[in-house]
């Protein structure tokens, strides 16, 4: 993969600089140089909480996380920290997961958590997703969606099959990835996604902030 060049830091500082102005000091100030600390090398660019110091720290943490992604291009801007891309909250790792299943799990709260989905509205998407990472130079995870919904007819009955069925068919370390790489892990992960654009950033931003911050309060 590409390593991330100078102008594309100076757009992830942008990006950064505008949502903060979106969202408040909830993630603090994030500087040119600390930036690049949480964009990962398939152009994935995290929104850590304020006392994360790194994209692995932040990756590794059991809590959903905010993400914008550029289908493996460059980070680009308007200039001002408006993008064209992709918007969302993932749950990203086991602990996530583990979190997440539990709140499944519980009546009140499960029916609390699908009604914030059911509201996100028109162009978002519900995956269940696998996130694979190979023995490969680039040393990127690489992300495949196994079952997506919309957000007007999930169920906590299409979500948690859909996870089941999911692990199913994981691969296991040592496996041939397609193209030939092994496989060093292969999870199942679940996301909130959404395309965006320099038009509906402002608002795929806050909608996404919402979700987190509800999705939050459910602990």
């Amino acid at each position: 993969m590409q390593r991330i060049s100078q102008d594309e830091l100076l757009a992830t500082h942008r990006i950064y600089r505008h949502v903060e102005t979106l969202i408040g000091p909830y993630y603090g100030h994030i500087s040119i140089d600390r930036a690049k600390g949480y964009v990962s090398a398939n152009r994935w660019i995290m929104f850590p909480e304020y006392h994360v110091e790194s994209l692995r720290e932040g990756a590794e943490l059991p809590i959903p996380n905010v993400f914008v992604y550029f289908d493996g291009g460059e980070i680009v801007d308007n200039g001002s920290g408006l993008v064209n891309g992709h918007i969302g909250l993932t749950y990203h790792n086991v602990q996530a997961m583990l979190w997440l299943d539990e709140i499944l799990r519980r009546g009140k709260k499960s029916e609390l958590f699908l009604n914030i989905l059911k509201g996100l509205g028109e162009g978002w998407n519900i995956e269940i997703q696998n996130k694979t990472q190979t023995d490969c130079p680039d040393s990127t995870p690489r992300y495949k969606v196994f079952r997506d919904f919309k957000p007007s007819w999930v169920s906590r009955d299409l979500i948690t099959q859909g996870i089941i069925d999911s692990n199913r068919q994981l691969l296991h370390r040592g496996d041939a990835y397609p193209g030939g790489n092994p496989v060093l892990w292969d999870v199942t992960i679940f996301a909130v996604t959404k395309p965006t654009s320099v038009s509906s950033f402002d608002v795929d931003v806050q909608k996404s902030f919402d979700l987190l911050f509800k999705a939050l309060s459910l602990r």
